[in-house]
């Protein structure tokens, strides 16, 4: 039997980039970290084995979902690097450990797989990104309409019991990624039951889901207008899967090309995933071409400025607005970033704003989603940044620091690479393959002299967190 091999101890690690270098080559993404959280929930529904593949699972978030799965009753085997096998049958619910619930936000989809196996969930904190007001109203009304009991505060959130009505219909005032996940995995359960949800999410990773459920067994069609249509079978059987590529990942090494004016070809992802993302880029001066397994995408010449403002999708992504911001720092002309999403997302142009970027973050005069003031980044390029000590702020705002350190003059520092640990899985080997001069480094065993310091890591630190259980 295959062991994953031990994480990275990044407590004290650091991400050194000497920027100026123009990335240029080949590089396949992993699978998205997006699809694989609802995949590996996905799987446990049956009580048959079911094989995942193409799973990142480097991820700090993938391995917390594995561990977390395994501790309350799930079958793990791993097969490979990228391949797993779950068996859910004894899944058993129950209350989830602080330590491990605190670190991820998809670990709410845990508490639809025990409405599928119908026992009670108590989830005492919930983790993920810090990026404003994140709450559960969704996940709350759509458990209450399938008739639990549900108990929601800003630190715990739980379902148990409560009369199970015969139809289910329910309706979103926003297409909430999560709660469609949980929707289906509740309704999936409801043997020969229709359960109904208007204004669903479309991400490609839900569609993902959704395929995977279909080939399980389960019943699912799509209305107009965003409506799921869902009715649950007698069982679910255990299947072969593989995950999506990661379009977030792809974006993310798009702009790393387009700040150091370089050229690369992205496979493993549909450009058509990043439709209206390529769109907005390519009127600024990107150069996209879609190809048979990825795109190929390049930028001789510096961008100009365009404005965005996030949506859901098929609009433009709230986890790719960072790297848009990035990229306007250095292009031609003001650029207007509007955050419609998360009132909170922009907590990283400080630290873009260290190493010489020109960005306002200005009161918008409308509501976010999640209900809190909304902000608009008034960015004004600049034709070029430089090196400072900064920090990873959250998963892709990290994402988007490191971008501008690639391009800036000068060694940036990096710190808290935990956040990128979780989104990215090996980050400094992929960019380093392309011409990045990354290093990823352990302060408590950093090399000791300069020319040591100027090679490229290709492995992880030397000290490590315990391997998961095989």
């Amino acid at each position: 039997m295959w062991t994953p091999r031990p994480v990275a101890n990044n407590a004290t690690d650091f991400i050194s980039i000497e920027g100026g270098a123009r990335l240029t080559g080949q590089v396949r993404v992993p699978g998205a970290k997006n699809a694989t959280l609802p995949a590996l929930v996905a799987a446990c529904l049956s009580r048959e084995p079911t094989t995942l593949t193409n799973v990142p699972l480097d991820l700090a978030d993938v391995r917390l979902m594995i561990t977390t799965l395994g501790a309350h009753g799930v079958r793990i085997t791993f097969d490979g690097p990228s391949t797993l096998t779950l068996d859910g049958g004894g899944w058993h619910g129950g209350a989830f450990s602080p330590e491990l619930s605190t670190r991820f936000r998809h670990v709410l989809l845990l508490m639809g797989l025990s409405a599928f196996y119908q026992v009670p969930a108590d989830l005492t904190g919930v983790g993920g990104c810090s990026l404003g007001s994140r709450k559960h109203d969704l996940h709350a009304q759509l458990f209450s309409d399938f008739g639990y009991f549900v108990f929601d505060n800003e630190r715990s959130f739980s379902i148990c019991g409560g009369p199970k009505p015969e139809t289910v219909t329910t309706s979103f005032h926003y297409p909430s990624f999560g709660a469609t996940l949980n929707f289906l995995f509740a309704a999936v359960g409801r043997v020969g039951q229709q359960s109904i949800l208007h204004n669903a999410a479309l991400n490609p990773e839900v569609i993902d889901t959704i395929t995977l459920l279909q080939s399980m067994g389960a019943e699912i069609a799509w209305d107009a207008n965003r409506t799921l249509s869902v009715t649950g079978p007698q069982k679910l059987r255990g299947v072969s899967h593989q995950i999506l590529g990661d379009r977030v990942f792809a974006a993310t090494l798009a702009a790393a090309v387009a700040c150091t004016r370089g050229e690369a070809l992205v496979t493993g992802v549909g450009a058509e995933y990043l439709a209206n993302e390529f769109e907005v880029w390519q009127a600024a001066g990107l150069r996209v071409q879609p190809t048979a397994t990825g795109f190929g995408v390049a930028c001789p010449d510096r961008l100009t400025a365009r404005d965005v403002s996030t949506r859901p999708y098929p609009g433009f992504h709230t986890d790719i607005q960072p790297l848009h911001t990035v990229m306007m720092s250095l292009a031609r002309g003001t650029s207007r970033v509007t955050e419609t999403i998360l009132d909170d997302r922009f907590r990283y142009c400080p630290e873009l704003v260290r190493m010489g970027a020109r960005i306002d973050v200005i009161d918008g005069g409308f509501t976010c989603v999640n209900g809190q003031e909304g902000k608009i980044a008034v960015v004004e390029g600049v034709e070029r940044l430089h090196a400072s000590d900064v920090q990873a702020t959250d998963i892709r705002g990290g994402a988007a620091v490191v971008v501008a350190a690639l391009a800036a003059e000068g060694r940036t520092s990096i710190g808290n690479v935990y956040q990128l640990d979780r989104g990215y899985a090996d980050l400094a080997t992929v960019l380093s393959s392309l011409g990045a001069r990354i290093q990823r480094v352990n302060a408590a065993y950093s090399p000791a002299s300069s020319a040591e310091q100027n090679t490229p890591l290709n492995k992880r630190g030397a000290a490590c967190l315990t391997p998961l259980p095989g």
